[in-house]
């Protein structure tokens, strides 16, 4: 999903996938119920309108540079990794 969205794909997923609300919230693609009526209107629909799909391939872009690059997810996964360390439990 990631990849489609840095590649300015729009996406089409069911609100069971993990990044639904990010790709919501963003207006990168369509989300839906999860089943086959719902994905096929929002196929047929997108399918239907380039200059949306434009749009919402230039959102998910900004929405892939903004959240889930590296230079993005470092800092939280460094931040975690400190709490970690410093709460100094260990595994059983």
């Amino acid at each position: 999903m990631v990849e489609a969205l840095a590649c300015e794909v729009p996406v089409v997923i069911s609100n069971k996938v993990n990044i639904w609300r990010e790709v919501e919230e963003a207006h990168a693609g369509l989300v839906v119920d999860c089943e086959a009526g719902a994905l096929g209107s929002a196929l047929v629909a997108l399918l239907g309108d380039p200059v949306r799909r434009k749009a919402m391939g230039r959102r998910g872009r900004n929405l892939v540079e903004a959240r889930f690059t590296w230079q993005a997810v470092g800092p939280r996964m460094t931040q975690v990794y400190r709490e970690i360390v410093a709460d100094g439990r260990r595994a059983e």
